[in-house]
C-alpha cells in the first residue's frame, strides 16, 4: 500500500465518510472512492470491518 492509501485507510477506519475524507485530503469524492477501492482490492478485502483487520494485524 502506497503511502497516500495508507492515509486514506486510516481515515476511513476513524470514521470519516468518503466526502469528509474528500474534503480533507482535497480530492474529489471519485478519486476517494477509486483510492479506497484499490485499497481492499490491495489487502482482498470487501468492506471496512475486512479493513480494520487487516491493519490491526499489520501492527
Amino acid at each position: 500500500m502506497t503511502g497516500r492509501e495508507f492515509t486514506n485507510a486510516e481515515l476511513i477506519v476513524k470514521g470519516e465518510t468518503h466526502k469528509e475524507l474528500a474534503q480533507t485530503l482535497n480530492r474529489s469524492p471519485a478519486t476517494v472512492r477509486n483510492q479506497i477501492q484499490s485499497i481492499y482490492e490491495k489487502l482482498a478485502v470487501s468492506d471496512i470491518a475486512g479493513l480494520i483487520e487487516e491493519l490491526r494485524l499489520a501492527d
